[in-house]
This record gives structure tokens, sequence and C-alpha cells, in this order.
């Protein structure tokens, strides 16, 4: 990472390069820059501090790049970033960008992103290039910065123009959106283009999914199949998977699980992860190969390995049940917590279910509760549910009966019918404020039986013995108005 920013410095260095003037001050400052660049950085360095303290910028930024690159000098960001600020308070260009640098990228200098920025802004808008690539590229990588208007797309189209992949993607998106830009597809499309054919993921998946809203576009099916079989075929590992995915589904091509396990195969060979895990799954379900359940296994390993969130979470299962390998709940919940770090909800939950029962991992409720919320957040109604019964049953959270029927609700409005269940079990057991409501546990016990649930239809119809028939009645209607509103409706 040093050698980054050295590079980064010693190319600021370049364009700094300072003309002769006729003032004492420049004179001095010349005879530094000459011991300077002949590795005298003592001599540099003794005179150039006296001007320095006398305010001289050129001098303040390059004792901040001594410092920071530890030429003459200890390496100190530290010192580094406190010579540069005073040269890039005095508006010189190179030092605000090397101020902006070292509070994004600095281990040694306390980071700040907002000021970082701003340094970089004062940079870019004086003709700094370096601040100006910088900014293009952090607008156009990070999608939940928001844009700064006219000035923000200014550095954006810069990039793009120098064939930024990143950038061409975001203006695309931008001008398919109409954000910022009036809606233009054709526009949109020419970025989208440029950065697809380039090899970027994003922009072909973009393309093809403007294409299957049937939207009017400059090109069609065909031609992005045209040219990402040209790309594929120089070797492209996105293409080659991308490929795979048309034959696969039969987009712009004729349907041949043969033809995507070829191209599938020559990037899998290549450890592109997404088509590793392709090929695992066609081997697993014998499509355009023969069935290999442990060729499958050995691919699931090779894409979980390379961070493959969905590999992972396959091979938590095969570890789990004992598919190909034998049953080994430990390296289960490893590979479960894998993909759950990386936000896979479903494997938060199923490494929450692990905390809870104890396999696998020492019994924890805590830190079930944490997964469970984790995947809770995420919209997995499994774990809303999981996270509920917590609740219900005061299991590593306080209990809290209503807190557990918002959870629930959640997962019922998601069609989680297990969930329903549940609730009706909370109302009979009087969870909520400690009396039962055999009204809403009726409700619920008829909505589960109502989905061909036989144990369901028995325990409704052990509640309504002790409910009057204008109670009943009641209930349905409400379970009706219910299902209707689709779980919305129904208090």
């Amino acid at each position: 990472m040093r050698i980054f920013w050295v590079a980064l410095v010693l190319m600021t260095s370049v364009m700094s390069v300072p003309p002769v003037y006729a003032s004492d001050l420049e004179a001095a400052f010349a005879k530094g820059w000459h011991a300077y660049q002949t590795d005298d950085y003592a001599t540099a360095l003794k005179i150039w501090l006296p001007l320095a303290e006398q305010g001289h910028a050129p001098a303040q930024f390059y004792i901040g790049v001594m410092h920071e690159t530890g030429k003459g000098r200890p390496f100190d960001d530290s010192v580094a970033v406190t010579w540069y600020l005073k040269a890039a308070k005095q508006g010189f260009a190179d030092a605000q960008y090397s101020v902006g640098r070292l509070y994004m990228k600095s281990n040694r200098v306390s980071p700040d992103f907002d000021a970082g920025l701003k340094w970089f802004q004062k940079a870019a808008a004086q003709g700094n290039e370096l601040a100006q690539n910088f900014l293009g590229r952090t607008y156009a990588r990070d999608h939940d910065l928001a844009l700064n208007g006219v000035e923000s797309l200014k550095w954006i189209i810069k990039v793009a123009e120098k064939g930024d992949v990143d950038a061409q993607f975001r203006l695309g998106v931008l001008y398919d959106l109409g954000q910022y830009f009036d809606e233009d597809n054709d526009t949109a499309v020419t970025w989208l283009s440029k950065a697809a054919r380039q090899g970027h993921a994003k922009s072909w998946d973009r393309l093809l999914e403007m294409l299957k809203k049937d939207e009017a576009h400059p090109f069609d099916i065909e031609e992005l199949v045209i040219w990402t079989r040209d790309l594929a075929n120089t070797g492209n590992l996105a293409a080659q998977y991308r490929l795979g995915e048309l034959h696969k589904n039969g987009e712009g091509v004729e349907q041949s699980d043969s033809e995507a396990f070829k191209w599938y195969k020559k990037a899998a060979d290549r450890w592109y992860p997404d088509a590793m895990f392709r090929l695992a799954e066609m081997f697993q379900d014998g499509k355009g190969t023969k069935a290999d359940k442990e060729e499958a296994h050995e691919w699931f390993f090779f894409a979980a390995l390379n961070g493959h969130v969905l590999a992972q979470n396959r091979l938590a299962q095969h570890y789990q049940k004992g598919d190909v390998v034998p049953i080994d709940h430990v390296t289960a919940a490893g590979w479960y917590r894998r993909a759950a770090e990386q936000g896979h909800a479903d494997s938060q939950n199923k490494l929450g279910l692990m905390y809870q029962v104890g396999v696998g991992l020492i019994q924890d409720y805590q830190a079930a509760g944490e997964w469970f919320r984790a995947a809770a957040d995420n919209g997995d109604t499994e774990g809303q549910k999981n996270l509920a019964l917590l609740y219900a049953n005061g299991h590593g959270v306080p209990r809290n009966g209503r807190t557990a029927v918002q959870w629930l609700r959640k997962a019922i409005k998601s069609g989680n019918l297990d969930a329903q269940r549940q609730l009706g079990e909370i109302y009979i057991k009087g969870l909520v404020n400690g009396i039962p409501n055999r009204r809403l546990a009726h409700m619920w016990y008829t909505l589960v039986a109502a989905n061909g649930d036989a144990d369901a239809a028995i325990t409704r119809d052990d509640i309504a013995k002790k409910l009057s028939s204008t109670v009943i009645v009641s209930s349905q209607k409400q379970a009706k108005r219910c299902f209707e509103s689709g779980y919305k409706d129904c208090d």
C-alpha cells in the first residue's frame, strides 16, 4: 500500500516542478529542489525548512512528501499531513490532493472521509488531474454517496471518457433512470455497451435487463450475443460466463445445456466464481453433462473458497445433511458463517439455529438472536419467525410478546405459513398481555387450516368450543378480510 502512495506522490512531484522566479525566496527553493532531485535530502530539508516556516507553500508541500515517503526523514504520515495542510490552506493544489488522500487511505492518520472528499474537490477545481480522477471513480463506484449535482457528474464523465468501466456503468444507469439527466435509453445503452464490451459484468446484466423490458434500444439481443461471443472468444471470463447464461436460459440463442456447460467450464477452469457455481449446479442436476455429485461438491468448494456466497451456503448444507460428505456440523457452521458475514440471509438464519440448539457450536441464545435479527432485517421470513419465538420465550432477549407479534406479522405478510400457527399459539397462551385471546387465536388457526393443515383444524375446533357462535362468525369474517388484504387488515 505504501508503494501505491509513494507512486502517487512522485506523480504529483513531477507535476509540481517549480518555475524559476527572480525573488530570493524562489531562488532558495530552487537550490533545495536541485538537492532533492540529486537525493541530497538533508541539504534540501535544511534549505526548505526556513522557507516553510515563513509560509512558502511548495516548501511546506515537499517537506510533507519527505515525511510521507521516508526521504531523509522517518516515515510519518501524521507529520506529513501537518505540512500538507499548511500548503493546502494556501491553495496549493498538490497539497490539497495529498491531504485528501491521507485522510482517506493512510492507516497512520485518523480517517475522515468527508474532510478528505472536500480537499479532493478543492484540488480538482484547480485542475489537479489525480484529484479529478479520484473523484470521478469514487462517485462512480460508491452508489450510496450522494452526487453533488453537475460538479460530481463532471468528474464521472471525465473518467468515463478515459475508459473507466465503473464510471461508464454509473452514467448508463443514470441515463436509464433519468436521474440528473433526461431519461435517454440510447445514451444509456451507449455507456453501458462501452463498459460491457470491456467485460464489465454489471453493465452486461443491465443491458439484458433493459432488453427484457422490451424498451426501444439502438441494438437487440442478437447484437448483444454477437459481441458477448466475440469477447468470450478473447478469453474474457465474465463474457464466457454470461454466454453460458444466455445458452442456459435460451436468450438470444437456442437453449442448450451442453453449450452452457462448455462456456461455464472455460471460465470455471480459470477460477471465475460464478461459473464455478453454475458448473457445480450442472453436475448436481445432470444438465449438459452426466450427473456427478462428488464433482458438483468439488466445484461448490472451489467457488466457496473464492467467496461465492451461494456456494458457501450450499457447501454448508452438504456438511449439515451429510450429502456426498460425512455429516460435520462444525464445518457446516463455518461455511454458514462465511456466507452470513457477507449478508446472506438464509445462512444468517441457519447459523442462528445452530447457536440456538447448540449443534456445531456452543449453545448461545444471544448469538442466535443476533443472527436471527440480521436475517430478519434482510427480509428472511424464517429469521423473522425465529426471532419472534426468542422474544415470545425470553431466550437470549427480554420476553416481549408484542415484539414477537410484530416479527411474526412481518413473516406472515411474506407468506410464511408456520408463522401464522406460531401467532395463533402466542394468542392462546396469552403472551401479549398475559390474557389469552381466543378470538384472534381462532382466526389464525382458521387461516392455517384453510391451507389444508389437519392439525390446525383440530386446534381451531378445540378453541371454538370455548367461544360463542357470534365470536366464531366474527373470527371467520376477520380471517377472510385478513387473507384478502394480503395479511394487512388482521386485527
